[in-house]
């Protein structure tokens, strides 16, 4: 990590990106690494080193991402679904921010669709959710594809097609 007075400055070093992150988040981003290097082998303790970073730093955009992909493969939906939210709702105005967005949109409508069963109100929130990931992000193909299954799964095959004709144009 470089270090800088502020919080989110990057720079292309030999046409790499380089992110300076403020000294005062070194903590939380510490964490957040320790989280990930126990992913594969302790899921919890990866989630209890992901809350420990949210703790020092409630908006760690990669952390809420985790926590909340972890959660889910663990069978908390509600609590997956508080995560992607939050992380959702956060604005910071970047490009980057845009996928990031996008793919917790994306992450709430596939766990709301896990839910859904038959449920036509629900199918809409889900498909309510896989709009808002493409609005954030056009390019978010896993929206396009998942977009297109739930259409498809509601007899809305010629929006389904649509929706994964757009998946393979990129």
């Amino acid at each position: 990590l470089a270090l800088s007075s502020t919080p989110t400055l990057s720079r292309r070093i030999n046409n790499e990106e380089v992110k300076y992150v403020a000294e005062e988040d070194i903590p939380s981003y510490l964490k957040f690494n320790e989280g990930v290097a126990l992913e594969a082998q302790s899921p919890s303790a990866a989630m209890a080193a992901y809350e420990a970073a949210l703790l020092m730093k409630p908006d760690l955009t990669e952390a809420l991402l985790n926590l909340g992909n972890l959660k889910d493969r663990s069978g908390d939906a509600e609590g997956a679904l508080q995560c992607f939210k939050k992380l959702y709702d956060i604005e910071d105005g970047s490009g980057e921010y845009n996928t990031i967005r996008a793919s917790a949109a994306n992450n709430v409508g596939h766990t709301l669709h896990k839910q859904a069963g038959k449920d036509l109100l629900k199918m809409g929130e889900v498909l309510d959710w896989y709009e808002r990931a493409i609005v954030a992000d056009p390019t978010h193909v896993d929206a396009r594809y998942n977009m297109g299954k739930v259409l498809q799964e509601l007899g809305r095959t010629a929006e389904a097609a649509e929706s994964y004709k757009k998946v393979l144009e990129g």
